[in-house]
């Protein structure tokens, strides 16, 4: 097995740099952003908030990648409430008298293991971005990924934390505001 094939519109967005033909049968899916999930968490609806019209509008998303996208927003959503267990009970647990790795910590570990990959399908990890935004930068249609937006849309909604990298939980943040 060797390495995972990158989606064709990442090609197309960095120019091609291996200059290797492009597929010509690959499936094009329905363009167009799917439909948001009732019931998703908060902050996975946050997320979908956030990310969908951006990936949308350049054609990383589309209506067969509803699934994947809302296992990403609610893997986020998961590393979020594993942060908050860790912060209130910390990483070590005392269970009858011996010292136990606190559950929470695997949750966090696992979900953002999972996180990556989904965030690597989608085109939005660093070496990803860095090719992207060096194709982007005349482009008027730019992509804000995680971790790079400058501001809120609404000036009056308090932007989440950077990612789940922040120092800051979302549930402080949110108590906060």
């Amino acid at each position: 097995m060797g390495r995972k094939a990158k989606p064709t519109a990442l090609k197309e967005l960095a120019g091609n740099p291996g200059k290797r033909a492009l597929p010509k049968d690959e499936p094009r899916p329905d363009i167009g952003l799917p439909e948001k999930p009732k019931g998703l968490t908060k902050i996975a609806s946050d997320e979908w908030d956030r990310l969908a019209p951006q990936l949308d509008k350049i054609g990383l998303l589309t209506k067969i990648d509803r699934t994947a996208f809302i296992a990403y927003c609610e893997c986020l959503s998961d590393y979020y409430a594993a942060q908050e267990h860790i912060k209130k009970y910390g990483r070590v647990q005392k269970v009858n008298g011996l010292f136990k790795k606190n559950p929470s910590v695997q949750m966090k570990n696992d979900s953002l293991r999972l996180m990556r990959q989904y965030l690597i399908e989608f085109g939005l990890t660093p070496s990803a971005r860095t090719r992207v935004a060096s194709q982007m930068s005349s482009d008027p249609r730019q992509l804000v990924l995680p971790g790079t937006d400058k501001e809120s849309v609404d000036p009056n909604k308090p932007k989440m934390p950077e990612g789940p990298f922040s120092d800051e939980s979302y549930f402080d943040f949110a108590v906060r505001h």
